[in-house]
């Protein structure tokens, strides 16, 4: 399960932070004892050891095979351009003017001048077919017919012709050695040669593997202390908000950010196993999220661990300055019982982590 604790920490609070009603409207919506602060944690929780815990990390680093592939996929993204004398590629752009007639007749939108690049299907796929292996100079009249369910009622299923002539045929590139020109063409002037620009990378790479380093410690020594901790039982109110929250933000989480389904978004991030159902696999990581948190909970009460209105408020103000918008406006869109319990486990794993022995 220690895959998907980041993940998961991250839906939950995901869950907290864009809930899409008001405050009134949420309290009503959730059950009594859906918080921590409702959970009798001890009387579900027996807690095992979870100080001095042997955590161990492979150390943050970065190696000169990682900034020469950050280095090459910026330059992929990044192409020159150079004029070719020969047969168009899939993939070059055209320099072209065309006339599109249906029998003999030009045709309202059909003629006109672009730059066009082959493969991209901007134009109706008989044409861009037909433009590949034309060279610069070349006048070709290719026969085309346009599709059923074409946006023109009166072009739909209609053959036509359409004369192109190539005034030059351009392939974009990508130079074998990065030259100090090339650095700050695709920098826009940031960086003005080859050393500046690989420093910069292999820091921000750096900064990367750090923060992914920081991650990992804390999602290892939290799992362990869940792990050496035995959960009887989950409160099905409890469950039920953590199940609530976890579906509502994975599916903002895919649909929303990245744009896939649910299904696909669980399978890629490896939270849905084989033959599982989509909800199957919420409610699956919702119960082992809730004993999570439920660990956590037992393990603030045991240390005295709290947070404080004034914790609260604070980064409640940080976050609403950050969005730009009022403090009142941005707690009315908030499930300030569910936020107070993320920082409070937040608070819990930082304690776990500073007691812990990080072994490299």
């Amino acid at each position: 399960m220690k895959k998907h604790i980041s993940i998961t920490l991250l839906a939950l609070l995901l869950g907290v932070l864009l809930a899409c009603g008001g405050k009134d409207e949420q309290e009503e919506a959730v059950s009594e004892g859906a918080y921590l602060k409702d959970v009798d944690v001890e009387s579900y929780v027996s807690l095992g050891e979870y100080l001095g815990l042997l955590v161990y990390v492979e150390p943050p680093s970065v190696d000169e095979w990682d900034i020469e592939y950050a280095i090459d996929d910026i330059a992929q993204n990044h192409p020159l351009m150079e004029e070719v004398y020969g047969p168009s590629e899939v993939g070059d752009t055209l320099s072209i003017d065309f006339v599109g007639t249906v029998d003999g007749v030009a045709f309202n939108g059909g003629t006109g001048s672009n730059e066009y690049t082959l493969g991209s299907y901007q134009f109706i796929a008989d044409l861009d077919e037909g433009m590949v292996g034309m060279e610069a100079g070349e006048v070709r009249d290719i026969p085309v017919v346009f599709p059923e369910d074409y946006h023109s009622e009166e072009l739909a299923g209609q053959p036509a012709s359409f004369n192109v002539t190539v005034h030059s045929v351009n392939r974009s590139y990508v130079p074998d050695e990065i030259s100090d020109d090339y650095v700050e063409q695709i920098t826009d002037g940031q960086f003005d040669n080859y050393d500046d620009f690989s420093a910069d990378i292999a820091e921000n790479l750096m900064a990367e593997a750090e923060a992914e380093y920081e991650m990992a410690v804390r999602n290892e020594t939290t799992e362990m202390a869940v792990a050496n901790a035995e959960v009887s039982d989950v409160p099905e109110a409890f469950l039920e908000r953590i199940l609530s929250t976890l579906t509502e933000s994975i599916t903002y989480y895919a649909e929303t950010l990245y744009g896939v389904d649910v299904d696909f978004f669980l399978m890629l991030s490896g939270m849905m196993e084989e033959d599982e159902t989509a909800e199957e696999a919420l409610e699956r990581e919702a119960y082992t999220s809730a004993e999570r948190y439920m660990v956590l909970g037992a393990i603030a009460q045991a240390e005295d661990i709290s947070v404080s209105n004034a914790e609260v408020e604070a980064q409640i103000a940080e976050m609403a300055e950050a969005a730009g918008v009022g403090v009142a406006q941005y707690k009315a869109s908030m499930d300030m019982d569910g936020y107070r319990d993320y920082l409070l486990t937040e608070k819990v794993i930082d304690f776990l982590v500073e007691n812990a022995e990080i072994v490299d």
